[in-house]
């Protein structure tokens, strides 16, 4: 379904075709690097980000300090990457969230974002095996606790 790569050159097309309108590009946007290099390929105006920023809203804070640095501005002190203490209070609330919109059915479809989330993390495939158990916000607060 998603297969190939984004062709960033109808992005430029575009961009060259109408100058006065804003352009948004979109597509392989997979780290910050990525969405530098796609302004200075395509001269989009703006871009997107779609599945990289599943389990990873981070993303968005460490590509406004790639294109900051990009251009020369000062940037913010300190890392994009979250620390575990945020990555953790991030989830809990995430899931409290879904658990309080849609409940236990949406700590159920809370799964899939946490083994999101945990993509990258030391012993992540653990804790997304314990993940097919979780179907009520105790239980899930619970599995984030022992795994942070």
């Amino acid at each position: 379904m998603f297969s190939g790569r984004a062709d960033w050159g109808q992005i430029a097309v575009l961009k060259k075709k109408f100058p006065d309108r804003v352009i948004i590009g979109n597509g392989d946007v997979r780290v910050p690097e990525d969405a530098t290099r796609m302004i200075a390929e395509t001269g989009c105006d703006a871009l997107m980000v779609g599945r990289a920023s599943l389990g990873s809203p981070w993303i968005f804070r460490a590509i406004r300090r790639e294109l900051i640095a990009a251009v020369g501005a000062v940037t913010p002190n300190g890392s994009s990457a979250p620390s575990p203490e945020e990555r953790k209070a991030t989830i809990l609330r995430h899931g409290e969230e879904m658990a309080r919109r849609k409940g236990d059915a949406g700590i159920r479809e809370m799964r899939k974002h946490l083994a999101w989330y945990s993509r990258g993390i030391p012993f992540a495939s653990a804790f997304r095996a314990e993940l097919v158990a979780v179907s009520t916000l105790g239980a899930f607060r619970a599995a984030v606790e022992r795994f942070f």
